[in-house]
């Protein structure tokens, strides 16, 4: 798990401007809200999750679309890679699952895509991939 998180944090740093603005394959997501949402649990104590998960009245889906939109716009770039590549060796998995929680699962599936298009195949073993940013002229 800490190496799945230093290599996803080593991605993230090494990305464009423009790849951080790319579309992934969560719909409405960014790889800034897919930051955002990986490192959540890095930088928000429990009892701030909790406040968090009332305020969606207790929808979890609406408590993690809601911040990461929030966080992606307020973070800069560089926060939540600190946050995810400072806690690699940090015990902390999330209560529902993904790369923090196992070898693959769902946030597999939320790593940057091309832009409209999907990533490659993912699952265990998967890696880490960029964002394709296509160039202006071809949208």
């Amino acid at each position: 798990m800490a190496s799945e998180r230093r290599e996803l944090a080593a991605m993230l740093e090494s990305l464009t401007p423009a790849q951080w603005d790319a579309p992934t394959l969560c719909a409405g997501w960014r790889v800034r809200e897919v930051a955002a949402h990986m490192s959540f649990g890095f930088r928000f104590p429990l009892p701030r999750m909790v406040l968090e998960l009332v305020k969606a009245r207790g929808d979890i889906n609406r408590m993690a679309d809601r911040r990461a939109r929030q966080d992606a716009a307020a973070l800069s770039t560089a926060e939540p890679v600190s946050a995810i590549r400072d806690n690699a060796d940090h015990p902390w998995r999330p209560p529902v699952g993904g790369i923090t929680a196992g070898r693959s699962g769902q946030h597999r599936t939320v790593r940057p895509g091309p832009a409209g298009r999907p990533a490659a195949p993912h699952g265990a073993g998967a890696r880490w991939h960029r964002p394709a940013v296509e160039p202006p002229s071809t949208r």
